[in-house]
């Protein structure tokens, strides 16, 4: 993974592209020597946290003691994605008892 940091902001991360144009030159980075150059570095990789029943982590990279990062941030998974809550049993709908005679 790589991201592109300018000043010190890392304006995209992700796949490094074969080709980048920064406003004012496109830059072939197909060429290894021209994609630091070009402001593009490697990020630093980190393991995934495990999900927990209730939170999940989201992927971001983060410039940490000057270099970019892989970081993970918890959040609570929504609704929708956690398991159906057990249904409590209903009762019958009828009484069994008495029994009805006929």
């Amino acid at each position: 993974m790589w991201a592109h940091v300018a000043a010190g902001v890392i304006t995209a991360w992700g796949d490094l592209p074969s080709l980048w144009w920064d406003g004012a030159r496109q830059w072939d980075l197909r060429d290894p020597a021209t994609t630091t150059a070009a402001g593009w570095v490697e990020v630093t990789e980190t393991t995934r946290p495990v999900d927990t029943p209730t939170t999940t982590t989201d992927e971001t990279v983060e410039i940490v003691d000057g270099i970019p990062t892989q970081v993970w941030v918890p959040r609570a998974l929504l609704r929708r994605s956690l398991p159906p809550a057990p249904r409590p049993s209903l009762p019958p709908s009828r009484p069994t008892w008495p029994p009805i005679l006929r």
